[in-house]
């Protein structure tokens, strides 16, 4: 490592943010961050997305050069969850040092002030994916679960930072990177987001906790998509899919287009977004009609068309199975 460190504090990332160094982007969710630094030491990314009782964050870097970052913070005490998704990172904290490496997590209690380094190579890309959990989150979860969390909490309040990670770090396993995967892509979920997050925030616990329970049984195995890159291509065939919805490609055209099997996408697709390829079609579809429905005075065959069906009868079938009613009858009673 050369000599080259940046100290960042509280009060220097306010500072950064008023400079303009660090750019505010776009929100995520109702009550979130994203802001972006692109200097001459190199890039930096740090979205964070708040919620009752959690927070989500999630970052990149990439430095031209060698570079210590010395952290003091003060905040609410944490537990956190820590999925390192990319490279090799140094870490120090009260007089301990581990390397932590991508497609590793790591459980951390997080105290009210807590002081650190973090190492960075040149030219060498970092990412990471954490989940802050309150105290008064995990208490309320200690609480409501008893017999599971009880031990998990007691651990917590001793205040170690490295009371979790006293053994080897585990691997993140591939059912751990589809429930981050879904995490990541809430926002399609529209109002119903926040809740759904929740719910795989839970998932992603029960599933560390029945790592460190059970550290020799892998569910990798179960699963199609074992890598980042796989899942990222799963993710990249809805994205096409979506918007060529009108006229889709074949699950073969696809799965070449994404640049994997056919077998492949479609387990993925299971994995990833608890549904096939068609039915995340089907659905899609069905929600644009809806919203076409009450946002627009379009006539019945206009929507069928902008939906990507030739008939208005196939339209009006397919909009019955999933509502129960025709569109029509869905528009006078919402009307």
């Amino acid at each position: 490592m050369t000599d080259n460190t940046i100290r960042v504090t509280g009060n220097d990332l306010f500072e950064l943010a008023a400079s303009g160094q660090i750019v505010h982007c776009d929100k995520l969710f109702r009550t979130s961050h994203d802001f972006k630094t692109d200097e001459q030491l190199g890039f930096h990314s740090h979205k964070v997305a708040l919620f009752d009782g959690f927070r989500i964050q999630e970052w990149q870097s990439l430095f031209n050069r060698d570079i210590v970052v010395e952290m003091e913070y003060s905040l609410n005490s944490v537990l956190n969850l820590q999925f390192m998704q990319q490279g090799i990172l140094q870490y120090s904290a009260q007089n301990k040092t581990i390397n932590q490496k991508g497609g590793e997590n790591y459980m951390w209690a997080i105290p009210q002030f807590l002081s650190g380094s973090a190492s960075y190579r040149k030219s060498a890309l970092y990412s990471s994916f954490e989940i802050g959990i309150e105290d008064r989150y995990l208490e309320k979860l200690t609480n409501r679960y008893p017999d599971l969390l009880t031990g998990l909490y007691r651990r917590y309040q001793k205040g170690n930072f490295w009371e979790f990670n006293g053994k080897e770090p585990h691997a993140t396993s591939c059912h751990m990177n589809a429930v981050i995967s879904q995490i990541k892509n809430a926002q399609l979920m529209g109002n119903i987001a926040e809740m759904y997050v929740e719910a795989k925030v839970l998932e992603l616990l029960t599933l560390l906790l029945y790592q460190e329970e059970y550290p020799e049984r892998s569910l990798c195995n179960q699963w199609c998509c074992k890598r980042k890159r796989d899942i990222d291509k799963i993710h990249e065939a809805r994205r096409i899919l979506l918007s060529e919805f009108k006229t889709p490609p074949t699950i073969i055209e696809l799965s070449r287009k994404v640049g994997i099997n056919d077998y492949k996408l479609k387990s993925g697709f299971k994995e990833v977004f608890n549904q096939t390829v068609y039915e995340c079609l089907f659905e899609y579809k069905m929600e644009l009609a809806r919203k076409m429905l009450l946002d627009t005075d379009k006539p019945i065959a206009e929507i069928a068309d902008g939906c990507g069906y030739e008939y208005p009868s196939h339209f009006t079938n397919a909009f019955k199975r999933k509502y129960g009613i025709s569109p029509k009858m869905y528009r006078t009673l919402h009307s």
